[in-house]
């Protein structure tokens, strides 16, 4: 049977309050799952939340009329075998100056991480509910699911590999991640992701995206306000939603659908084909990606160019012939304002 190791530290200049370290007596003891008693901190105006841990899933959900941070923990041991030096993984919950802390802390010999190397599944899995008012919020899981709702502070998370979910959020969030999923849904405020190849969705965002991806997809539903894609090799679908869109394009796809206002990007092989709604504002370069532009009911003025891909326009538009540029200006036959200027070298331009 495992046995109970509660510590308790007085240090009043450092505010360090009542260290819970792993293990608990459990709930329930069984050959695989490990449930522990709620453990509760009292938090106050200004307080912060840091939460880190390696293998499992992160649930964090905000109570307003909460007093405290509360954690519900379970640990699931793998599959097929026992945990190695299982006293080694250590859970510890305390409250530092003004930040909560919440860690599950790996084990510090190389001997054991050289097993658990050599061996799959050798890994317990930590499952963490928490309930909380809103606090600014940092959490760093490297593997399994972490799922944030109705945070109206600073949410950071760092992630390598799993699914990140954060829902009717109200401030700004960051993520840093490599490969999975990313869901942000209803979000009003910045947020700034930056994942290798994980796969982005964002449905219903007001205030600016900044989102790195290089060479995963990524789908934008009904945006209101500003994105600014990067990629090298990725993919980016614009359906709806008004404001502006800006990219570097290495090699990616880019497509807009049904978006109103103003669109600026760089290419390099990389494409953009776009259906553009009300008054809109273009003005993109590419070396050899092409460029394909909708213009639903538009009078925009045109001014696209190429040294040498192919040009698609309508044929009431001038055509300039210059020493190394063939030139289409002219306006569109529609009722909505706008303004179009599309350079390439060899990528094709298509407008209709």
């Amino acid at each position: 049977m495992l046995k109970t190791r509660v510590e308790t530290v007085r240090l009043s200049d450092m505010q360090i309050f009542t260290i819970l370290t792993f293990l608990l007596f459990p709930i329930l003891l069984s050959a695989k799952t490990l449930t522990y008693k709620p453990l509760s901190l009292q938090v106050e105006k200004g307080d912060r939340l840091e939460v880190s841990g390696f293998n499992g899933k992160v649930l964090v959900t905000v109570a307003e009329k909460a007093q405290g941070v509360t954690v519900q923990l379970k640990q699931i041991n793998p599959e097929g075998g026992d945990v190695l030096d299982v006293d080694e993984w250590l859970f510890s919950m305390q409250k530092q100056e003004r930040v909560v802390q919440v860690h599950v802390r790996s084990p510090q010999s190389k001997a054991t991480w050289a097993k658990m190397l050599a061996q799959n599944n050798t890994q317990p899995r930590f499952e963490l509910a928490i309930q909380m008012p809103s606090l600014p919020t940092e959490v760093s899981w490297r593997e399994g699911d972490v799922t944030i709702q109705g945070l109206k502070n600073e949410l950071k998370i760092y992630a390598h590999s799993g699914n990140v979910n954060v829902i009717n959020h109200q401030a700004r969030v960051q993520v840093n991640h490599q490969k999975g999923v990313i869901r942000l849904r209803a979000i009003k405020g910045d947020a700034d992701v930056d994942t290798y190849s994980g796969k982005v969705v964002v449905d219903g965002l007001e205030g600016v995206l900044k989102l790195k991806n290089f060479n995963g997809a990524s789908d934008i539903l009904k945006v209101n306000g500003q994105v600014d894609f990067v990629t090298y090799d990725g993919k980016l679908k614009v359906s709806g939603g008004k404001g502006r869109v800006e990219y570097a394009n290495e090699k990616g796809k880019i497509s807009l659908d049904k978006f109103e206002g103003q669109v600026r990007g760089v290419s390099e092989q990389g494409s953009l084909s776009a259906t553009l709604v009300g008054a809109s504002n273009v003005r993109v370069t590419s070396k050899e990606g092409a460029v394909s532009l909708r213009m639903l009911n538009s009078s925009a003025s045109i001014n696209a160019g190429s040294k040498e891909g192919a040009l698609n326009t309508p044929q009431y538009l001038r055509l300039t012939r210059l020493p190394n540029l063939r030139l289409v200006r002219g306006k569109l036959r529609g009722k909505n304002p706008g303004q179009v200027y599309v350079r390439t070298e060899s990528g094709s331009i298509r407008i209709r």
